[in-house]
């Protein structure tokens, strides 16, 4: 239950940031991890909310593309990290 709670609001918080989720259909996302598209390089999202907001998030490192990945399962599947999450893109 607090998976798909957690997926719903980092899904809602990405399109309310202007940013668009990497899952069209919302009926194919996943609970444990949400994607979104950026027009910033995700190496520049990922230094940025790391080396100064103190927030972990993550890419495919291979794949040069502007996709950001927010992880919302097992013990991060909680309110706070979800906000976290969010508000490191805010910024951007």
């Amino acid at each position: 239950m607090r998976h798909k709670a957690s997926k719903e609001a980092t899904i809602e918080g990405i399109k309310a940031l202007g940013l668009t989720p990497f899952v069209k259909d919302e009926m194919f996302s996943t609970p444990g991890v949400t994607g979104a598209s950026s027009p910033i390089s995700s190496e520049k999202i990922l230094s940025f909310a790391w080396e100064k907001l103190d927030v972990m998030l993550s890419a495919i490192a291979s794949c040069k593309c502007n996709v950001i990945d927010m992880g919302h399962m097992g013990y991060t599947a909680q309110r706070r990290f979800v906000t976290e999450g969010i508000s490191a893109l805010g910024p951007l």
